[in-house]
């Protein structure tokens, strides 16, 4: 259970460069706000525990993407200084996503305890979960690519 200290804000972390990396294969470099929040959509919508909070956390990433495919960069950067609402609504996402991890995870490490098959289910917890943020991030960053060079037509406006 020490090791969980490390282990769990290690495999945040490399979830968190997988996105970054995926995002890059795109063309995306993930500097603005609402690129970090398109970041952490993704984390969120592989990490959600019920169908219920994948809904919501899908829902928030396309409604994040329909943003930064509508604005200019400099409108976004206009309206954010204006809206402190948005940094609030930030706020309550980035805690949202901390929960939906810490429960997810705590998940996949409670057979870490046992010492020797602890480090095989530790290392394939870890795998597995980091395959699933991958796979979120193609699909997100391929639609995404996919809307914004006139590939396909957004139905959900």
């Amino acid at each position: 259970m020490p090791g969980t200290v490390v282990d769990i804000p290690t495999t945040i972390t490399f979830a968190l460069r997988t996105i970054h990396k995926i995002g890059l294969c795109y063309g995306y470099e993930c500097k603005t706000e609402d690129e970090k929040s398109f970041v952490l959509g993704i984390l969120a919508a592989s990490g959600a525990n019920s169908v219920e909070e994948k809904t919501a956390a899908i829902l928030a990433l396309k409604s994040i993407q329909n943003t930064i495919a509508k604005q200019t960069w400099k409108k976004m950067a206009e309206k954010a200084a204006q809206q402190p609402f948005g940094k609030e609504a930030a706020i309550l996402a980035i805690k949202n996503l901390a929960k939906q991890l810490g429960i997810n995870i705590s998940k996949r490490k409670a057979l870490q305890a046992i010492p020797i098959i602890g480090a095989l289910v530790g290392a394939s917890a870890n795998a597995w979960y980091i395959k699933d943020v991958g796979w979120a991030a193609r699909r997100a960053f391929q639609e995404r690519w996919l809307f914004e060079n006139g590939k396909i037509i957004n139905i959900n406006e």
